[in-house]
């Protein structure tokens, strides 16, 4: 008789451990799911403003090129900081890790050669209108690379759940 109560008693504490186990099980899943989503979210945030800090150097490198490229006189100096821009930009294009680093240098040399492959040395210079075919050249290549950048993150990061692709 104590040996069946005994049994009996066995076997409702066991049914009584299954909703604990499963209840732990899915605080576990949960915590993991929200650890997840948070990592998401920071990661997120850091890379966007990595491309807001490259979005700024590729439109103070645009100013410059302009400026240079307007100005009465070659120089020097201007030409140096432009191509020391570039070098700049390139290395934060590849740190951030978005762009295959093939494209990267492709972006790259589009952006150096609109801006320093005509009207780059002193004996050619000459100072040129807003709408020359060299200011044009210049916004059209930085305005490409801001929409490969922009592009590949809108496809990383969606804007909907799960808000980011594997």
């Amino acid at each position: 008789m104590v040996h069946s109560q005994w049994l009996e008693n066995a076997i409702s504490t066991q049914d009584a451990i299954w909703p604990t186990i499963l209840g732990w099980f899915i605080i576990v899943i949960g915590w993991l799911a929200n650890h997840f989503l948070s990592e998401v979210r920071d990661r997120r945030k850091e890379v966007r403003n990595q491309i807001d800090e490259l979005i700024q150097s590729l439109d103070k490198f645009r100013e410059d090129a302009i400026k240079f490229h307007s100005a009465e006189i070659f120089d020097e100096q201007s030409a140096s900081n432009l191509k020391f821009s570039l070098r700049k930009i390139e290395g934060a294009a590849l740190r951030m890790s978005m762009l295959e680093e093939r494209d990267i240098g492709i972006l790259v040399k589009r952006i150096r050669q609109a801006a320093t492959l005509k009207n780059f040395e002193p004996s050619d210079f000459q100072p040129q209108k807003y709408s020359s075919g060299i200011m044009s050249s210049v916004q059209l290549e930085v305005e490409e690379f801001i929409a490969s950048i922009e592009g590949c993150y809108s496809r990383k990061y969606p804007n909907r759940f799960p808000y980011y692709r594997f």
